[in-house]
């Protein structure tokens, strides 16, 4: 039997429509402020097909027929999770959690704005696995 693996990031926000936003910052990198996402002016956004896996088909079989992984983290003024602020919200299967990881680390988020600057911003994103069967 031949399977395919589907992942699926569900959009923080409205999807960008057509524009994508500078990525570059004007805040000071100094900046250690984090900002609730209901308190920004424009919300953070997720790239869609920004993200890359790499990991192996035995660690995704792992999923069996599907699982979730609830992440907390910080998105960062140049639109990237910070790795030192991933946590675990949920997830249905704790052998994920590591792979959910790695595929948050590799995606691109447009920035929260702040009084039209991009801004460090606290979010909670699910990471959905599920294998097809072809």
């Amino acid at each position: 039997m031949r399977c395919r693996i589907a992942i699926a990031l569900l959009p923080l926000a409205l999807a960008c429509q057509g524009h994508q936003p500078s990525l570059k910052s004007t805040t000071p990198e100094s900046d250690t402020t984090v900002y609730a996402d209901s308190s920004v002016d424009t919300r953070a956004q997720f790239l869609p097909n920004s993200c890359t896996l790499d990991t192996t088909w035995a660690n995704m079989r792992r999923a069996l027929d599907s699982a979730s992984v609830v992440l907390g983290f910080i998105i960062g003024v140049h639109g990237r999770a910070e790795a030192n602020s991933i946590s675990v919200v949920s997830t249905t299967d704790h052998r994920l959690v590591g792979t959910a990881e790695q595929i948050l680390l590799s995606c691109l988020f447009v920035p929260a704005l702040k009084n039209g600057h991009p801004v460090r911003v606290r979010v909670t994103q699910p990471v959905n696995f599920a294998i097809l069967h072809n």
